[in-house]
């Protein structure tokens, strides 16, 4: 499940919700099904040419139990350098189940600020995909826009700008990632309950895609896992 499969989810199956219409539903009900089915055609010619190949639905089936174990050693662990590491860990099957590298680093900002990413997905200096992940530290399954940053998820010597300790996510994508003169078009948000898919475009509107991974991953409903 690539970029353009998250974007084009049906967002009436479990676990997916479309916050502010970012479809309409016109799109969904009359658009979305001829627009993924190439994708899925693609996948099932794979899966017959190569005994090898695991489509993206399959490989999100797959993590089932390695997400209810992050859930239950988050809930022991106590250091937040641990959690973030654990987090990471699964953040990376996660993403590699969905085509994508991880590569967590600080991306720098045209401030001069750093700050912590799971990868950048384009050209170097022009990323158009940037993946972010956000600690939940009190395990309450917050939004994950409205968690802050913490000091433990920069990877440098260098102290991460105070200021970006105190915004939220939802903010520091707002003014320090989207405010850019060459802004990425999307950005991924990944905590231990959710992903959020959001788009530049319809960002203003507060427009998003919201994966639950504990509906998601917890009922492995194979018409929402396509």
């Amino acid at each position: 499940m690539p970029l353009d499969m998250l974007a084009t989810a049906q967002t009436s199956l479990i676990g997916i919700s479309n916050d502010n219409e970012f479809y309409s539903h016109h799109y969904l009900s009359e658009v979305f099904r001829g627009d993924i089915k190439g994708l899925l055609d693609d996948w099932q010619r794979s899966a017959d040419d190569d005994a090898d190949f695991i489509a993206p639905p399959l490989r999100l089936r797959n993590l089932h139990r390695d997400y209810f174990a992050l859930r239950e050693k988050l809930g022991r662990e106590r250091s937040v350098r641990a959690r973030i590491e654990l987090q990471r860990d699964f953040f990376r099957r996660l993403l590699s189940a969905l085509d994508y590298p991880c590569q967590p680093m600080d991306m720098k900002l045209e401030e001069g600020d750093e700050l912590p990413v799971l990868g950048l997905i384009g050209q170097p200096g022009l990323a158009q995909l940037v993946l972010l992940g956000a600690l939940d530290p009190d395990g309450e399954g917050n939004d994950p826009l409205t968690l802050n940053p913490v000091r433990e998820q920069w990877h440098g010597e260098t102290p991460p700008e105070p200021a970006l300790l105190e915004m939220n996510w939802e903010n520091i994508i707002s003014r320090r990632i989207f405010a850019q003169s060459q802004p990425p078009r999307w950005v991924l948000l990944l905590s231990d309950r959710q992903l959020l898919l959001i788009d530049r475009y319809k960002w203003a509107q507060n427009r998003l895609l919201r994966f639950d991974w504990e509906e998601i991953l917890g009922r492995r409903d194979d018409a929402t896992l396509k």
